[in-house]
């Protein structure tokens, strides 16, 4: 039986709902996709985001409501996004990643409030240079499916390793063509249904896509690939140009 704290996260998350299947069907992918799909001399650190092409996007709708889930630091160049977990983990983490194609960039398992945790990446701007990751092999989401949100339904992908007290676990990362994309896997819970909300900026334009991805099982109810918590984000086309114009 599944935790109360965790169907009182699924109840109120479903108040909020744009899309809702047993599976992501073609129509609401194709819903999720509208909007979403390739956005288009630092080196001193003397450049800064011009504040006209900062980044603010919150959660629309349901539990996590009004919830900060990307920012950009115009300072420090870096792209930041959190994605809220209905789980707890074993304790909070700051790690860099291991990845040279990530270099300088980390990640946190945090706590933000009480009991409500999220795994927060920063990342150095100058990854979203148009081109930078084509090297990367593109990858979808662990289930086979296309990445919601995403016209290609696939981007460079890192399986990135982190650990809490239960032991080894991975999430994964998609960054490419001015998107970003996050799939942390619910080990202990299947959401069992696809939840799409939008993420919009502070003039209710929508920026991304909070959702949850259910476990898939074969036809004698074995486990294929664990669900979990997605987000994917599209820096807008001004920001993104203004990437591939000042951080080469």
């Amino acid at each position: 039986m599944l935790p109360k704290s965790f169907l009182i996260f699924f109840s109120v998350l479903a108040l909020g709902l744009t899309a809702c299947d047993s599976q992501l069907s073609s129509q609401s992918v194709d819903s999720i996709n509208d909007g979403l799909g390739n956005g288009g001399n630092n080196g001193s650190g003397q450049v800064e985001v011009p504040e006209e092409l900062e980044l603010v996007g919150k959660i629309g709708e349901g539990a996590y409501a009004g919830l900060e889930v990307v920012s950009i630091d115009p300072v420090n160049k870096e792209f930041i996004m959190k994605i809220p977990m209905p789980i707890p983990f074993g304790k909070e983490v700051k790690k860099a990643f291991k990845n040279d194609d990530l270099s300088g960039g980390y990640y946190m398992l945090t706590q933000y409030e009480i009991n409500k945790w999220a795994v927060e990446i920063h990342l150095p701007l100058e990854k979203f240079v148009n081109g930078k990751l084509n090297e990367i092999p593109a990858a979808k989401l662990p289930n086979g499916q296309d990445l919601p949100g995403i016209v290609t339904g696939e981007l460079p992908g890192f399986a990135i390793q982190w650990e809490d007290d239960s032991g080894d676990k991975e999430f994964y990362l998609y960054l490419g063509g001015g998107n970003a994309a996050i799939f942390v896997p619910t080990y202990n819970f299947d959401p069992f249904f696809a939840i799409n909300i939008p993420i919009k900026d502070e003039n209710k334009n929508r920026v991304g896509w909070f959702s949850t991805v259910p476990e898939m099982n074969d036809s004698n109810d074995n486990l294929i690939a664990y669900g979990g918590i997605y987000m994917a984000i599209l820096l807008p086309s001004d920001l993104a140009k203004w990437i591939d114009n000042n951080l080469q």
